[in-house]
């Protein structure tokens, strides 16, 4: 365990859920709290990496998830053979019934068509599926091997940001916007022309400052 230190150093690892670079939390040793999406469904939301050591001092947690998408890819595979020689189909039908209303029918009351579609769109799902899995555990892999075993990174802490100050404008592609309410990572504006929209406070910094 690492000894806390009142610093302006911060030491960072990398997360065995996700491999992304963050701050590792003194003295407990594991990971900030940090959030994360990946596509197709694998992970979405909040980090669980937090609840671990950084890959650097420990790797038990990505070795886990590794085997366990492996195994998913697997049965992902099974299901992708019984479709595609038919020993499997789709439990329902996704149709509209009239413009915009959507509806599901059981696969055997659908058309041979709609049939034919709901098949491919599984099969089109499942695949990408796997090769997200595949990607994700080659990425998880190369950042086990790259970071286990070394010492954690250091450095300079970052001052917090300067406030944003409601009324204080910026300029963006559509002209001059004016701060209204800042709600907690969101600012919401009024552009010259009196349409009002929404930024993230890190996009709105990264405008320019009408001083």
């Amino acid at each position: 365990m690492i000894k806390a230190t009142k610093s302006s150093t911060q030491h960072r690892g990398h997360c065995q859920f996700c491999a992304r670079e963050q701050a590792v939390r003194l003295p407990v040793g594991l990971m900030a709290h940090h959030g994360y999406t990946v596509e197709n469904g694998w992970f979405q939301g909040t980090c669980q990496g937090h609840q671990h050591a950084p890959i650097e001092q420990d790797r038990s947690a990505a070795d886990g998830i590794v085997a366990d998408v492996q195994k998913q890819i697997v049965d992902l595979h099974v299901w992708v053979a019984r479709l595609r020689i038919g020993e499997a189909s789709p439990e329902f039908v996704e149709t509209y019934r009239n413009v915009g209303e959507k509806m599901r029918i059981p696969y055997a009351d659908a058309t041979v068509y709609q049939q034919q579609e709901a098949l491919q769109k599984l099969l089109f799902h499942f695949e990408n599926r796997i090769r997200a899995g595949e990607s994700f555990i080659t990425m998880l892999e190369q950042a086990v091997t790259s970071y286990h075993g070394k010492p954690l990174l250091e450095a300079s802490k970052k001052g917090a940001p300067e406030p944003i100050l409601i009324g204080e404008a910026r300029i963006s592609q559509r002209g001059r916007l004016q701060a209204k309410v800042i709600t907690g990572g969101n600012v919401r504006w009024v552009d010259e022309r009196g349409f009002v929209g929404k930024s993230s406070t890190r996009a709105w910094r990264q405008m320019q400052l009408v001083c």
